[in-house]
């Protein structure tokens, strides 16, 4: 008798656990808005850090960042090891491109967008209320740069032209 009223109650221990409401802090946190803008960046920063290893520019060091004077969503990848070179900055940007589904300067089969601007794509209720073409139109803010030793390249996502600013040679 007494072994089934101590499994009773260590049974209505974990029942009461199990339903215990949220500390102050996690509270706060779950009132915190969160825009589409804050998780799109989070979502693209993580897809595009997941490539590594022997996936296409899994071996540099990558990253996602808003120039906010240039109104641009960089999507860079760090080559600090590598002497600036044109040809192989451009070859790299057009990888970033690739990678983001941009095929030659249009969008690969079957998409209306790039898979970078995907990641601030949604299933909300509100998404009635967006910009027609939202996500096409997010493609011509994100600009893939390449950081080089000596210099960088950069060009618009949906394009085929590399431009090189820091360029000397």
């Amino acid at each position: 008798m007494r072994l089934r009223h101590l499994c009773l109650l260590l049974s209505l221990a974990m029942i009461a656990s199990a339903s215990a409401e949220p500390g102050p802090v996690s509270k706060w946190l779950m009132s915190e808005p969160a825009t589409r803008w804050d998780l799109g960046m989070t979502r693209l920063a993580q897809y595009f850090a997941a490539l590594r290893g022997e996936q296409p520019l899994g071996k540099f060091e990558k990253g996602v960042s808003y120039d906010w004077k240039k109104n641009k969503i960089e999507v860079y990848v760090v080559m600090s090891e590598m002497v600036f070179n044109k040809t192989l900055c451009g070859n790299v940007l057009n990888v970033i491109r690739k990678v983001g589904g941009i095929i030659e300067g249009k969008y690969g089969q079957y998409l209306d967008n790039s898979h970078y601007a995907k990641a601030f794509d949604s299933i909300s209720h509100d998404i009635l209320k967006a910009p027609r073409d939202y996500l096409k139109r997010l493609d011509t803010i994100i600009m893939p740069v390449v950081y080089m030793r000596g210099g960088r390249c950069q060009g618009d996502l949906v394009a085929t032209k590399v431009s090189y600013p820091d360029a000397s040679n």
